[in-house]
């Protein structure tokens, strides 16, 4: 894989006035970047190894901010039917069985189409929505806080309340604001859908 520099010549003219102990090192640092094969603009960078418990991972090094790659973890692991996920600011990873070999193939086969219903699958009982539900029901009154009822029991009241509203065909606006929070605030769905589709 191919490596781009986009920024390299602004850093270079930051440090063209320093010592030449600190251009030396700059320039190591490039050459170095150069070395390990980073993905150009709009290319990601894709490995696949056995984890120490046998499971085999596909790790995705996406430098896109952890709301954008936790999107896509979520979304690809529910996709898959993944064992787990995890996701950080600068890529995500996705574990199966150890029989498992993703190719470049399947992976673009993977990110073939939109993730929105099996990120909102993956969130439905998440504790994501559960809690951006009940920060938007206080707001909207249908909760109250009482300090004399323990966090555990207005806890049990609000997903009894989520279950209710999510059982109705007719969508709740409390519900669709809880839902938007999760899906745009939580994590980015407008974020991993335009890297999903490049």
């Amino acid at each position: 894989v191919r490596m781009h520099l986009g920024k390299s010549d602004t850093l270079r003219n930051l440090v063209k006035n320093e010592s030449s102990v600190t251009q030396e090192g700059f320039s190591r640092w490039l050459a170095m970047q150069e070395a390990c094969g980073l993905p150009m603009e709009g290319e990601v960078l894709a490995e696949t190894f056995l984890t120490e418990d046998g499971k085999r991972a596909l790790v995705v090094h996406l430098v896109a901010g952890r709301r954008v790659n936790e999107a896509l973890a979520r979304a690809l692991a529910w996709r898959m039917d993944a064992l787990d996920w995890r996701a950080t600011d600068l890529g995500f990873a996705l574990l199966s069985a150890r029989g498992w070999r993703p190719s470049p193939a399947w992976v673009e086969k993977l990110l073939a189409h939109p993730i929105e219903p099996e990120l909102r699958e993956a969130l439905a009982k998440s504790e994501i929505l559960k809690r951006r539900f009940r920060h938007v029901a206080t707001r909207a009154l249908l909760l109250l806080k009482r300090p004399d009822v323990p966090l555990s029991q207005r806890q049990r009241e609000a997903n009894g309340l989520l279950h209710r509203l999510t059982a109705d065909p007719s969508p709740h606006p409390v519900l669709e604001e809880a839902w938007h929070e999760a899906l745009h605030d939580a994590v980015d769905l407008h974020g991993a859908e335009a890297w999903r589709a490049k």
